[in-house]
């Protein structure tokens, strides 16, 4: 029995000002209890896990993937780039460094420092999962090198950036 293929990537909002301000309105602290599901840290989250279709328990993440990601990936938004850093980060930092060497690419700062990943871990997803936006696999040890987080499908379609206007505000 051959498995089923990965879902497409999904589209991008923008920029991570877009992700925040999308969060604000569907994840607000208000709702959330808390300012972590909608921070600059969530942001990059969001748009982390959509960059690489984290959706669904397909191509899951860890927290080191939010706070690896940089201006120098985020630019890189053709699937196979999109793919190409995927696969990088599950090696870890140093391939993600030489990938972004293959796109010459001269700047690799990235957004967040290695040793933030608990604020993705501990604060951000347990917001997101109390509110039914994120998957958790609890078979996956939260210490393990592999991913463990994905977006809920119903979540990820609050983040297309076709959706706006009435129809977003419908949705939320």
């Amino acid at each position: 029995m051959t498995s089923p293929e990965p879902m497409p990537l999904p589209a991008l909002l923008e920029d991570l000002s877009t992700y925040k301000s999308r969060l604000e309105l569907v994840m607000p602290a208000s709702l959330t209890g808390t300012g972590a599901a909608c921070s600059n840290l969530a942001a990059a989250a969001a748009f982390t896990l959509m960059y690489v279709g984290a959706i669904d328990q397909q191509r899951p993440v860890r927290p080191a993937m939010v706070v690896g990601m940089s201006d120098a990936a985020a630019c890189h938004r053709q699937p196979a780039e999109r793919l190409a850093w995927y696969e990088a980060a599950k090696r870890g930092n140093k391939a993600i460094i030489e990938l972004l060497d293959t796109w010459g690419e001269a700047v690799k700062t990235t957004w967040y420092a290695t040793d933030s990943r608990e604020g993705v871990r501990d604060e951000t997803f347990p917001a997101w999962s109390r509110n039914g936006a994120l998957a958790v696999d609890e078979s996956v040890p939260t210490t393990s090198s592999r991913g463990r987080y994905s977006l809920t499908p119903d979540f990820a379609a609050l983040l297309d950036p076709d959706l706006t206007g009435d129809d977003l505000v419908s949705r939320v």
